[in-house]
């Protein structure tokens, strides 16, 4: 029988536990083989590896590192399937780089992919008949079936030609598996898949269909149970609030983070002081109401400055998410944060407000993931915290900076697969990766047919464009 090994890029080296699974996925896919009575092995005598990473951004250094850690060559051109492994999560978004890496990608949420793999190994299954397999499936793409897509010679962020549609999503969810605790001691149960939303610049919508777990008396029990036996708990889900039981929970959520539409609504604040909430978690994402309009997240500065105000008031602190760098992102826009910040500095009286600055990145399935954005949001924000010290300085107040310049062109390299020269010559301000619908469909991301279609994305980026552009132009990347 073929051996299994689950290598989670995820837990750091520094820790003690480096070798045991850090995150939930991997946590799942130890519970989904003892359920079918596959032993695992340690990855070093494994025929098969399991490689999980949770997120697309990073994704090279982190299981390079892992691989390594195990003896195992991160190259998948050079291990010649020794061991075969097998990836998969949100890096479906960039399954070239997935496939360099790894044998196989699953696209989706994958139950059926290990759960048929399990079975198959427990029959005794060869890798020829494993990778056969995996060619046919019609959920994941294997190395074979990439041989072929070449980029482009004068845009390598291209193909040369639009590939043929490998693979969709998987759609199936178990909403009955259990409660998963990861490495931060947090138990969390499954409360919905992708988001009701659809942020131009966020993959989340774009890549999985929108689902709510309908079992809501199992949903409240297990909460409710969890925390009674002293757990700490969080609902799996983009946007918690809209679970239509999420009123009925009665218990505080750990680091639960909310989207800014759901704070617009009296009954969820209300809840969260119930709860005794003792941080509210929500991305505002764009710098002024023009940007928020744009990302199709709008709320006016007045009603953004209320609601923080409210909150704190009631003894619940607040964390918002910004992104800086977005498309057409203008100096009036940083003005108009400004006086954002200088109004919640003035306001807030307890607590504390913080606020994440995330830099943009062309994100697939996205449909701003064929804009590069502006990299002068690196001056911006060193303008920003002179400014603030100098004008709007708050025991109250404080702001945390993202990866610098450096770190955010390696990751919008690896998003495009390109090299990090090539992307810092790219990260000009209204950088346009393709002008075209015919260019869009050559980007590598599209050999997955993503459950909103091409032309719709397209179509979402010219909006967002036609709001953002000041006079009516754009600015070409050739």
């Amino acid at each position: 029988m073929l051996r299994v090994a689950i290598v989670d890029a995820n837990a750091r080296a520094s820790r003690a536990f480096a070798t045991i699974s850090a995150s939930i996925v991997a946590h799942w896919l130890q519970w989904e083989c003892q359920q079918r009575s596959v032993e695992i092995a340690i990855p070093s005598a494994a025929d098969i590896i399991l490689l999980v990473y949770a997120g697309a951004i990073g994704y090279g250094a982190a299981c390079r590192a892992a691989l390594r850690r195990h003896g195992i060559e991160p190259n998948a051109s050079k291990r010649d399937g020794k061991p075969y492994i097998v990836t998969g999560g949100a890096i479906d978004t960039l399954p070239l780089l997935a496939l360099s890496f790894a044998d196989a990608v699953a696209v989706g949420e994958g139950y059926g992919l290990v759960r048929q793999l399990c079975d198959m190994i427990r029959r005794n299954a060869t890798i020829d008949d494993i990778r056969a397999w995996l060619v046919a499936y019609p959920h994941a793409i294997e190395r074979c079936q990439i041989e072929r897509c070449e980029r482009d010679d004068d845009r390598p962020w291209l193909l040369s030609v639009a590939p043929p549609v490998l693979a969709s999503p998987d759609p199936v969810v178990d909403w009955a598996m259990p409660p998963i605790r990861s490495d931060d001691k947090v138990v969390r149960v499954l409360g919905s898949k992708g988001c009701h939303y659809k942020c131009a610049f966020c993959a989340t919508s774009y890549r999985q269909t929108y689902r709510m777990n309908p079992e809501r008396s199992q949903v409240l029990a297990r909460l409710r149970g969890l925390k009674r036996q002293g757990e700490r708990v969080q609902l799996i889900s983009n946007d918690p609030a809209n679970l239509p039981y999420y009123k009925d929970i009665g218990v505080r959520l750990d680091s639960q983070s909310y989207t800014v539409h759901e704070m617009t609504d009296a009954e969820t604040r209300a809840a969260l002081r119930r709860d005794k909430v003792g941080i509210a978690r929500f991305g505002v994402e764009g710098l002024s109401e023009r940007i928020r309009r744009a990302f199709g997240k709008p709320i006016a500065t007045d009603a953004l400055v209320a609601i923080i105000d409210e909150l704190h008031r009631s003894g619940v602190n607040t964390h918002m998410f910004m992104i800086v760098g977005a498309p057409y992102e203008t100096e009036a826009d940083w003005a108009e944060f400004r006086d954002l910040y200088s109004r919640l500095s003035r306001v807030i009286a307890t607590g504390i407000c913080r606020v994440k600055f995330t830099t943009f990145l062309p994100t697939p399935p996205a449909p701003l993931g064929r804009f590069m954005g502006s990299n002068a949001s690196n001056e911006q924000l060193n303008a920003f915290a002179q400014w603030s010290s100098r004008n709007c300085a708050s025991r109250h107040m404080f702001w945390l900076k993202g990866r610098g310049e450096a770190q955010h062109a390696k990751d919008a390299a690896e998003v495009l697969g390109i090299s990090t020269n090539l992307a810092l010559q790219l990260c000009r301000d209204n950088a346009v990766l393709c002008q075209s619908l015919e260019e869009y469909r050559r980007m590598p991301h599209e050999m997955i047919r993503w459950p909103i279609s091409a032309e719709i994305r397209y179509k979402v980026g010219e909006v967002y464009r036609g709001r953002m552009a000041v006079d009516g132009t754009t600015t070409t990347t050739t």
